[in-house]
């Protein structure tokens, strides 16, 4: 079944009720919360990458991912939403106000 499709879309939809309802959120806050996440992200890739049986994988993995980040940060202009698809491995710039 398609729950973690459903998860995601709930999410969403939650995060941007929650989003209109607060939009005064202090600075400090929001600094906070993109903390936490970054955090979390590293944690799930460090329990990922221990968990892999050819480490030479998530070396290159994240060679190539750094290359690609650093391409992008000087290919693309700032404040530029980037949107990825799994379905079709296609992506999305679309560029904030």
């Amino acid at each position: 079944m398609l729950l973690g499709s459903l998860a995601n879309a709930i999410g969403i939809v939650l995060g941007t009720l929650i989003g209109l309802l607060f939009r005064r959120i202090p600075d400090h806050m929001k600094q906070t919360v993109m903390v936490a996440i970054g955090v979390a992200g590293i944690v799930l890739g460090l329990e990922m990458a221990l968990k892999s049986n050819d480490f030479f994988i998530v070396i290159v993995s994240l060679e190539v991912c750094a290359i690609n980040g650093e391409w992008m940060r000087h290919k693309i202009p700032p404040r530029t939403i980037i949107i990825y698809s799994h379905i079709d491995n296609s992506i999305c710039l679309i560029k904030s106000m």
